[in-house]
């Protein structure tokens, strides 16, 4: 089995245009902590051809400074306007509707689940995707969200970063500079223009999407979460494994409701009201926990909690993956307790990791937890999903490395956390899948998810290639 990873380019923008850029190392960006969709480089010689801006050899880089193009962070509350773009070409068109790709994006028509609803259904009303609907700068009557174009030259199997290029070109003469006008722009590839699935800037605002995938809610919301700024879901060291939410695969399954895993969640900050961060050193969480999809039923329980301390630079996260309602689509580990991870350095654009799945009786271990010589256990006591809301009775404490200074909860109904008790001598001693298969755009095989049971056959690797803004 051959697998890739996504591709990933440096862009930039200049007078308005895209272009890859060739020749910035890892070493310049790392240097001066360039971030992407933020920062400007003066660039004094380059070669400018096919859609390509080439750094010549021993040319000075200078930084001069955060051009603004995304704010300090992307905000994950309000509404974002979202303006689609259907291509046509001489030999090919979009397999869609304009009218259709509107319902499936907006719920324009009778679609009751859509990307609109389930951003709306996950953040409890605090997101929202709104369509267009108005007179662009041009002048062209936008009536559903959806605008259309037609090339005038032939698309089938030649799409490239080029006619990417001439299609954003005509885009913007034909409606505006929709950097200005749209939040998100989506452009809707024709039938057979190439074989990828979709792709993202990170962050920043353009997806596109290779025709009829753009019917499918966690393809969609996958490549907008690029856009907010958010990286793929991990398991086991292998990208998009994670499948407890949107960024990990995407799949085909119409009307799928799932949303972000532990990680991105707690930076999207959606259920912050239910947030916890603990210090193992100084407390003990010993209560119930429930799942984001309850959250508005959790009558004063957590619902994430953060681990801070350890020594490895990460943050560790524990939470409940409540399969019911606005998550009871294709996320994987349905009602178990999960721990993910992310790394500490860096913000929301980090890769997360799931490090751990827990039913009731397991438990989760950290050996030498922030260079103390003793151990972080997360445990499950309990699991009920015949209440309303369903919850996970969680522990979390350190205790001394070793067979003694058995692990005993004191407080089973607890919704917070408690001191840790100290024992005579002062210590502390509180009781207290692979996925294997398909074509990527560059013609190399990608993973395509056989899921649990059959579930999830209709696994798609979500993007071959993620761009990101510099």
């Amino acid at each position: 089995m051959i697998e890739s990873g996504p591709i990933t380019k440096d862009m930039c923008g200049l007078d308005d245009q895209v272009y890859e850029l060739i020749g910035l190392t890892d070493k310049f960006k790392e240097k001066n902590k360039l971030e992407s969709g933020r920062d400007m480089i003066f660039i004094r010689v380059a070669t400018i051809n096919d859609g390509k801006i080439k750094i010549n050899v021993n040319t000075k880089l200078e930084v001069i400074t955060n051009n603004k193009i995304q704010s300090d962070g992307a905000s994950f509350v309000g509404v974002n306007t979202v303006f689609v773009v259907k291509v046509d070409a001489l030999d090919t068109q979009t397999s869609l509707s304009s009218d259709l790709i509107s319902d499936k994006l907006f719920g324009t028509g009778s679609d009751q689940v859509n990307v609109k609803s389930q951003f709306s259904d996950c953040s409890f009303g605090k997101f929202q995707l709104e369509p267009f609907i108005g007179t662009s700068t041009t002048g062209e009557s936008i009536t559903n969200g959806v605008g259309e174009i037609t090339m005038q030259f032939d698309m089938i199997n030649k799409y490239d970063d080029k006619m990417e290029s001439d299609i954003l070109k005509a885009i913007n003469k034909k409606f505006g500079k929709t950097k200005n006008q749209f939040d998100h722009l989506i452009v809707v590839l024709p039938k057979d223009a190439d074989a990828f699935i979709a792709y993202a800037n990170m962050p920043g605002h353009l997806s596109v999407y290779n025709d009829n995938f753009i019917s499918y809610p966690t393809i969609i919301t996958h490549e907008i979460g690029h856009n907010l700024g958010f990286d793929h879901s991990n398991h086991n060291k292998k990208e998009y494994e994670d499948e407890i939410g949107v960024m990990g695969y995407g799949n085909t399954i119409d009307d799928d409701r799932k949303c972000f895993n532990a990680v991105k969640s707690w930076d999207l900050g959606w259920y912050s009201a239910a947030h916890k961060t603990l210090d193992p050193f100084n407390f003990v969480f010993d209560g119930q926990i429930v799942g984001v999809a309850e959250f508005d039923k959790r009558e004063g329980r957590h619902a994430i909690i953060k681990i801070s301390g350890h020594n490895d630079n990460k943050d560790y996260f524990v939470s409940f993956n409540r399969m019911v309602g606005i998550n009871a689509g294709s996320t994987e580990d349905g009602d178990k307790v999960i721990v993910h991870s992310n790394k500490v350095s860096q913000k929301t654009t980090t890769v997360s990791s799931k490090e751990k799945i827990l039913s009731a009786g397991g438990s989760f271990t950290i050996d030498n937890f922030g260079g103390s010589g003793r151990e972080l256990h997360v445990i499950v006591e309990e699991v009920s999903v015949t209440t309303l809301p369903g919850y996970a009775h969680v522990l979390i404490l350190l205790k001394d490395a070793g067979p003694t200074n058995d692990i005993v909860s004191n407080n089973p109904g607890s919704t917070g956390d408690n001191k840790q008790k100290r024992d005579k001598s002062g210590k502390k001693d509180k009781k207290g899948k692979d996925k294997k298969g398909g074509k990527n755009k560059r013609g190399e095989k990608d993973k395509k998810g056989k899921g649990q049971g059959g579930k999830n056959k209709n696994k798609k690797k979500v993007d071959v290639k993620r761009r990101r803004w510099l």
